[in-house]
């Protein structure tokens, strides 16, 4: 056996061999037992090596039940047993007579190394996913945005799936890992069924299924075809006649005409061959489907960045209510206190006495006509005062509803005087900006474009000699300000909407907090 004998066999098992060679391999298999030899030494090997990676990582992200002994893992011995015996088998022929008159003791001992060194690297850097428990054909391991199709079946990361156990993926991704050692990414829109722990069947959409263990077999079932592999990557898509395209990727893959369309035909795909099966059991080679066609791998979430931390000293645990309304009831607002209606502050609400009602069927304050409604307030030195409400402004264009705090009761004009912020129908042409002073005086450079239903806050801090503004959505700051003199003529917490702007109202709070300084 020569050296580029040796080199054939090694590509078999890394995957990397051609369709042009593979017919060599056959005809070097058929003729000689020192290459079979060699050859279950290198599948031993390189499966023993996958094995205990595998189990080191079951261990890892699996351990132990919860009220089982920690007995030895069993895998790592088997996985080191293979292990011996295939090295036992490779070594034992590199270094047999018939082996060294073939290619000599100094070839021989580098080709020992170069054996040991590529195998345990490619077991490392296996894409194996940790071991399944006994008894899981297979488990859901990562999910990008899934979107269910089936309610009353939605699929969570770390589901296990036995025997039928349904995907309809309406939109997303989904990767599953089969105790063959198989890895689908199911790309909705689709449905996928597992049958047994190497077969799975896509009757619609589109997948991507991996194996990267040679002795190994995974199978998938469409409505027209069977597509069957020994350690290779593919994609198969079917649409909703039932056709099956199937393109390779990487190593060999036989696509069959299933066997209930009465026909036994079938192909053998390469690396970068594609081929089809329609509806009617009809098989043919194809031009290559475009590989972007088919996801590979699910992306990792992305981790948020921490949130910065706000710029006041807010303890909800000190803070004292002085208002919270939750606009539940009817009639409207105008005359009415939060009280009544199971919340806090007796103060009644000055309001418009037209199109200020409060709507049962939405449970909240649905304001139709523009101005702006009151309660009475007067800040004091040395407190932080947190002022919110949930808006959703649902009609107006550049229209808008918004918070913050007034001088007068004057109900027919939509702007306030101090330290207020509004939020826009549409936001796309002009933002949703916050303003230090009346009539739109003092508007902040900072704004933001979030629409939809949002809880904006306004906290003012007079814990200083100069007073200070935050302005908040979501509990993320947007804006701030600073006043060189206090507002002192502050009278009233305030909500108004802009003209010809529908919009609906909900949760307003107004807390304290007294600060010792």
């Amino acid at each position: 056996m020569t050296q580029a004998d040796l080199d054939l066999l090694h590509d078999f098992v890394a995957d990397r061999i051609t369709a042009e060679a593979f017919p060599r391999l056959e005809s070097l298999l058929r003729a000689s037992s020192d290459a079979r030899r060699a050859l279950r030494g290198l599948m031993a090997v390189e499966e023993g090596l996958e094995e205990m990676a595998a189990a080191h990582l079951s261990a890892r992200y699996f351990g132990t039940r919860a009220g089982q002994p920690q007995v030895q893992d069993t895998r790592p011995k088997s996985a080191l047993s293979n292990l011996g015996d295939g090295f036992a088998a490779m070594v034992g022929f590199l270094l047999s007579p018939a082996g060294l008159r073939r290619i000599g003791l100094p070839l021989a001992a580098v080709v020992v190394g170069i054996l040991i060194v590529s195998a345990a690297w490619r077991g490392l850097q296996s894409k194996a996913r940790p071991a399944l428990p006994p008894g899981v054909l297979a488990q859901i391991v990562a999910l990008s945005d899934p979107v269910w199709a089936d309610e009353g079946q939605p699929r969570h990361e770390g589901d296990r799936l036995q025997m039928g156990g349904l995907l309809m993926l309406e939109r997303g991704l989904a990767e599953i890992v089969f105790a063959c050692g198989a890895t689908v990414v199911l790309e909705g829109p689709a449905m996928f069924e597992v049958r047994d722990a190497s077969t799975g069947r896509l009757d619609r959409g589109r997948l991507t299924a991996t194996l990267d263990r040679p002795t190994a077999a995974f199978a998938v079932h469409t409505p027209s075809a069977v597509v069957t592999d020994r350690g290779t990557q593919f994609g198969v898509d079917v649409d909703a006649t039932g056709k099956t395209a199937v393109r390779v990727f990487q190593g060999i893959v036989e696509l069959a005409v299933l066997a209930t369309l009465g026909g036994a035909e079938s192909l053998q795909l390469s690396a970068g061959d594609a081929g089809e099966v329609d509806a009617a059991g009809r098989i043919a080679r194809i031009d290559a489907v475009a590989p972007k066609k088919f996801v590979m791998s699910v992306p990792k979430p992305v981790k948020p960045p921490p949130k910065p931390p706000l710029p006041f000293a807010w303890d909800q645990t000190r803070a004292v209510t002085i208002y919270r309304d939750s606009f539940e009831g009817s009639g409207p607002l105008d005359g009415t206190a939060a009280t009544g209606r199971g919340g806090v502050g007796e103060a009644k609400w000055i309001a418009p006495a037209d199109g200020w009602l409060l709507d049962p069927e939405t449970k909240s304050l649905k304001v139709t006509a523009t101005g702006a409604a009151f309660l009475p307030f007067r800040p004091e030195p040395g407190h932080l005062y947190r002022l919110s409400v949930t808006m959703q402004v649902v009609e107006g264009g550049i229209g808008w509803a918004a918070l913050g705090f007034s001088t007068a009761t004057n109900t027919r004009l939509a702007t306030l005087d101090h330290a207020w912020m509004l939020q826009r129908h549409e936001a796309k042409a002009q933002a949703n900006l916050a303003y230090k002073g009346p009539q739109m005086a003092g508007e902040l450079s900072r704004g933001d474009r979030l629409t939809g239903r949002q809880t904006r806050t306004v906290v003012l801090d007079t814990t200083g000699p100069r007073w200070k503004a935050f302005f908040m959505v979501s509990d993320e700051v947007v804006g701030q300000c600073v006043y060189d003199q206090p507002p002192a003529d502050i009278a009233n917490v305030a909500i108004s909407v802009f003209p010809n702007t529908v919009a609906l109202l909900r949760e307003f709070s107004f807390q304290s907090i007294h600060m010792i300084r």
